[in-house]
């Protein structure tokens, strides 16, 4: 269609520079391939993408509601993508766009696409065993290529998802329990494993402490396997060693049941809590990088020294003192040239500590006179 695209992650972005990107990118048309053309009537026009807008570091209405400024004002076209369709701030985004939601590809729509890819690659697959796997990997296009990859690379491991295949449309959920069944071998277990490696390792991790009252030292051995299976499987990723997975199966799936002596799953597995964990992580040195930036000049610290300066910070931030203290709140967030996401991050970082609950009217308040000041 002749646009020029230009394509971002919000997620990798403070908000202040995808509102930035947003304001210089969106109000030309193009202007400087227009001059440089040569041909004045087909110069090119600038599309903007910008993928994960659900991971940007603003989770209130502030900052959607520059995002939302921005769009009003923008010449060119932008497209926002996120996963979360269901999150707070996406739903005000919403409402300024044109909603347009995709489901998961089905198997057949994506066997063209990895049969070309496969072609590329000088490998061959048949039509069904290609079917067979991405039906089992819901739409998931890159665990289907990985699962292709280690079946091609090492034949004892194609072996053993070939086995598996018959199995690969039941859920993991319905999987997992089968770790903990004795009266399966462990040669069947094996074979559960190679459905998903990564998921089933860490629902095992999560289960087997819970499922039953054991001593510590059953649940202490159970935890050494499965610290030794993650340095296999760390070998296996860094260093392509699929020969080994059989081993890591036996090292985090199949041995703590045993030695914690869990067999006999009761219950409901859960999404592993090491992905929520991990995402949170994630999100929260996002808000640590981002308030570096912002009080740098006045800290004279780094990244890592930040971390240090955060329940200092915390202090002067808690609407405990009444009116006069959310002026002061907000003379000494301007000081350091916070802005409000700041305060948000803070107080996000350290949930952990014990602090008087904020009263409502406060929190209407402190935001009512930092929009005075700042909009």
């Amino acid at each position: 269609m002749g646009f020029h695209v230009i394509e971002r992650n919000a997620s990798d972005q403070s908000k202040p520079s995808v509102v930035d990107l947003l304001e210089e990118v969106s109000q030309s048309h193009g202007i400087q391939s227009w001059l440089k053309s040569d041909n004045k009537k087909h110069f090119t026009k600038s599309l903007l993408i910008l993928d994960e807008v659900d991971g940007m570091s603003t989770r209130d209405t502030g900052g959607t509601r520059e995002l939302c400024l921005a769009i009003s004002n923008s010449k060119i076209p932008i497209i926002f993508i996120c996963n979360d369709r269901e999150k707070t701030s996406i739903f005000t985004l919403a409402r300024h766009c044109q909603d347009i939601r995709f489901i998961k590809p089905l198997s057949q729509q994506m066997l063209p696409r990895i049969k070309l890819i496969l072609s590329v690659e000088g490998k061959f697959f048949s039509d069904l065993e290609i079917l067979q796997i991405l039906g089992s990997c819901n739409g998931d296009i890159r665990q289907a290529l990985n699962i292709l990859q280690m079946w091609d690379t090492n034949t004892i491991i194609g072996e053993q998802i070939s086995k598996t295949k018959k199995d690969m449309y039941l859920s993991k959920f319905q999987i997992i329990p089968k770790f903990f069944e004795a009266q399966l071998s462990i040669s069947e277990k094996l074979d559960w494993y190679f459905v998903d490696p990564v998921i089933l390792i860490l629902q095992v991790q999560d289960i087997y402490i819970d499922c039953d009252e054991n001593s510590i030292e059953k649940i202490s051995k159970a935890a050494d396997s499965i610290s030794e299976g993650d340095t296999i499987g760390r070998a296996i990723s860094l260093y392509k060693y699929f020969e080994l997975m059989p081993l890591e199966a036996l090292l985090t799936c199949i041995i703590p049941p045993i030695l914690s002596e869990t067999l006999g799953f009761r219950g409901f597995p859960k999404v592993p809590s090491w992905l929520v964990k991990n995402a949170k992580q994630k999100k929260l040195m996002k808000y640590v990088q981002t308030l570096h930036s912002h009080i740098a000049p006045r800290t004279m610290a780094d990244v890592t020294a930040t971390l240090e300066y955060i329940p200092l910070l915390f202090r002067h931030l808690t609407l405990t003192k009444g009116q006069e203290g959310i002026e002061q709140i907000i003379s000494f967030m301007d000081f350091h040239h916070m802005n409000k996401e700041d305060r948000d991050a803070i107080l996000e970082i350290l949930e952990y500590v014990a602090y008087p609950e904020e009263p409502a009217q406060l929190k209407s308040a402190f935001t009512g006179l930092w929009n005075d000041k700042h909009f």
